[in-house]
């Protein structure tokens, strides 16, 4: 998509150079702003594809939520260490509840902090920041992958890599 999307920006420099009208600069508008997302899209395919995301085992370390546990044999569940319990605070909500696999899920957001909480225990956290930008942070329980994403305005639930529940946060 990319090359022939490239071909045809040429072809119409070439044919609206000569006889540039105001009109064309929509047309110029629209081109750029194509060119920039196909570019952009062949640049995280690339990095995908040199990077993919790692398979997780039981002699994992970290994955940037916490710190795995299990037997150093291999054997037995794959969990994230939790943080302990919920932060008290007087202003929380809770963005997401939901129950799979014997777990009670829930995503909490209080002043500045974003909680995975399963089973009534932090798994991840994350700061948030004043300006809301888009996150993932996942943990694991017993094997089960649970992660929850916010992107532009919608709060996501996954466990395993299943959408479980999702909700539209506008605030």
């Amino acid at each position: 998509a990319l090359v022939l999307f490239s071909i045809d920006c040429i072809v119409f420099a070439v044919l609206a150079f000569p006889g540039f009208q105001a009109s064309y600069l929509i047309d110029i508008l629209f081109h750029a702003w194509v060119m920039y997302y196909l570019i952009l899209g062949v640049k995280n395919a690339e990095e995908a594809i040199l990077n993919p995301e790692p398979v997780l085992d039981f002699n994992a370390t970290y994955d940037g939520a916490g710190v795995y546990t299990g037997n150093p044999e291999g054997e037995g569940p794959l969990t994230t260490s939790d943080l302990g319990l919920p932060l008290e605070s007087k202003k929380e909500k809770i963005l997401i509840r939901y129950s799979a696999c014997e777990m009670d899920i829930q995503v909490r957001r209080t002043p500045k902090l974003i909680e995975l909480i399963i089973n009534g225990k932090v798994y991840a956290r994350k700061e948030e920041s004043v300006i809301q930008t888009n996150y993932r942070i996942s943990a694991m329980y017993k094997g089960i992958k649970v992660e929850t994403e916010y992107n532009q305005a919608s709060q996501i639930l996954y466990v395993d890599g299943v959408k479980m529940a999702g909700k539209t946060r506008f605030f």
